[in-house]
């Protein structure tokens, strides 16, 4: 009977071992194809910002333009996958930048940028090492925002200092939240419950 306890432990301890490295390989795997593909968006958006520069055609430098949204968005989708797998973005600013110029290109990096509204913004400075984060953060919510408020309808952003901070707001039209899904939301970002990662089921549209 010990035997046979002993062998079942055994299997099990090689199983767990086996798909530790499992997920340990699939997790570098994932880290390795999102820096692949930061690097080449970010040499397309370097090239795209040199076709800019030098082409004096209206109508070609707004489907350059166009184009240099685009390439933004899939910078943003990579970001998105090293944060899934525990990784930091790659990108990093030295200096401080003001909170327009953080929540600029926060709207830059959504795809309906046009229904975006910047309201009143007080004036304030954020510290370069927290940029990408927060500026990654906010384009998710102001996309959310995007996705389910109606067309016709805008996503305001307002920022104001608060007594010992600053508040960032995002404000949608959309279908809102029952009164218990928000106290489920807000235990989650008080630690109270764990969040589960769900996969998106947005619609993929062709242009």
């Amino acid at each position: 009977m010990a035997g046979a306890l002993g062998l079942v432990r055994g299997a099990a301890l090689n199983l767990a071992t086996g798909q530790a490295i499992l997920r340990r390989n699939t997790n570098d795997s994932l880290v390795n194809l999102a820096r692949r593909n930061q690097n080449l968006v970010r040499r397309q958006l370097v090239f795209i910002t040199r076709l800019e520069r030098d082409e004096p055609d209206a109508e070609v430098l707004a489907s350059l333009f166009e184009l240099d949204h685009l390439a933004t968005r899939m910078r943003r989708n990579a970001e998105s996958l090293l944060v899934l797998v525990g990784e930091a973005p790659a990108r990093r600013w030295a200096r401080p930048i003001s909170v327009n110029d953080l929540i600029l290109a926060a709207i830059s990096e959504v795809e309906d940028y046009p229904g975006v509204a910047l309201r009143r913004v007080n004036g304030a400075q954020v510290t370069g090492s927290v940029i990408a984060e927060l500026a990654h953060l906010l384009a998710e919510l102001i996309e959310n925002g995007l996705h389910f408020s109606p067309s016709d309808m805008e996503v305001e952003i307002l920022g104001r200092r608060t007594g010992d901070g600053y508040l960032i707001a995002a404000a949608d039209h959309g279908v809102g939240m029952s009164p218990a899904a928000l106290d489920r939301a807000n235990a989650k970002l008080r630690g109270e419950e764990q969040f589960a990662a769900n996969v998106s089921t947005w619609a993929i549209t062709p242009p």
